[in-house]
């Protein structure tokens, strides 16, 4: 949740990323974040808070977001019955598309475990109806939960990087048919006014 961070100067905005995931945002923030920073985005909310804010996932791209949409993931949450997302979109990178996706599946406190692997699954049958090559970034609740991604030839990233929520590794990386850069992936230690979660990063070869 980066409410907040917006109303830091853009200067201190500046972090070279080229492509950046977010999720529990509203549209004010991602605008605002997008604005400074100079990229591209897309955002769709996912539910409307009691406040009235939207809350939702974005992309935030250097290069233009082509063919965007909303993935709605299957599974309410059994404590107040909120709808998780993805958000994905095609990159337009000189002559070559890349598939990328900003992912918020719920946690096993909202969600028994088959319906959070359901969930999951839905994001990477959506990735195989494409042969692009795919980035999946965000709040998984999780590493691979059930395995899917092993067993559809994605690489996480993000192994190994440390804890991004408490003790536990829930925030990921995964990418097929990208070139990894080998040892370049970590976190960014986040201050709690900002978010709850840490920032995990990782560097690629795109085409």
């Amino acid at each position: 949740d980066l409410h907040s961070f917006p109303t830091r100067r853009s200067s201190d905005l500046h972090i070279g990323a080229d492509l950046i995931a977010l999720q529990e945002m509203d549209d004010v923030g991602v605008r605002r974040i997008a604005a400074g920073l100079g990229l591209h985005y897309v955002y769709y909310p996912a539910v409307t808070q009691s406040s009235g804010r939207y809350f939702g996932n974005a992309l935030l791209s250097r290069w233009p977001i082509e063919q965007d949409g909303k993935l709605i993931l299957p599974a309410r949450s059994v404590v107040h019955g909120s709808q998780r997302i993805a958000v994905r979109g095609t990159l337009r990178v000189g002559p070559h598309r890349i598939r990328v996706y900003s992912v918020h599946l719920a946690s096993l406190l909202d969600v028994w475990p088959p319906d959070q692997q359901r969930q999951w699954a839905t994001v990477l049958e959506d990735a195989d109806s494409t042969r692009l090559p795919i980035i999946i970034a965000g709040d998984i609740n999780g590493e691979d939960p059930g395995g899917e991604a092993a067993h559809r030839d994605f690489v996480r990233l993000t192994a190994g990087t440390g804890a991004s929520h408490l003790r536990f590794s829930l925030d990921q990386i995964f990418v097929r048919g990208i070139e990894p850069i080998a040892g370049q992936a970590g976190r960014v230690l986040v201050p709690p006014e900002l978010s709850d979660h840490h920032a995990v990063w990782a560097l690629v070869r795109v085409p």
